[in-house]
């Protein structure tokens, strides 16, 4: 029988950074997709996407998105689509656990790829 494990804590915590650290001590590949803050360079703010497998960097949300709205910021569906729905497709092909990470954005992450019928759209 598999193990269930929710970590859970406030924003910018460490939480994904953990579980990323258990599953490598448990010999697991995991996969991903992760959000973060945007740089300090970027001025007006807004959030990264980070594929765990591919290592690819997009933009998930700033002042400039075209998408769903994100509080103040809108989202960015191509870099959604091209790096955050390849990450979620290469991870359920070669990873033994998956990530999800979207903070605040999980709603708006899952609503954007379903309308783009890419794999987000099988995603319940």
């Amino acid at each position: 029988m598999s193990k269930r494990i929710a970590i859970t804590g406030t924003p910018r915590l460490g939480k994904s950074t953990l579980l990323i650290k258990i599953l490598a001590r448990l010999g697991c590949r995991a996969g991903g997709l992760l959000t973060q803050e945007a740089p300090a360079r970027w001025r007006e703010g807004g959030f990264e996407l980070l594929d765990l497998i591919g290592g690819e960097v997009g933009t998930l949300a700033s002042i400039e998105g075209v998408g769903s709205r994100l509080g103040r910021y809108r989202i960015h569906p191509l870099d959604l689509e091209n790096i955050g729905a390849k990450a979620v497709e290469r991870t359920v092909e070669v990873a033994e656990g998956v990530v999800i990470d979207g903070g605040r954005a999980d709603g708006a992450i899952l609503r954007e790829v379903r309308q783009s019928g890419g794999v987000g759209s099988r995603i319940r």
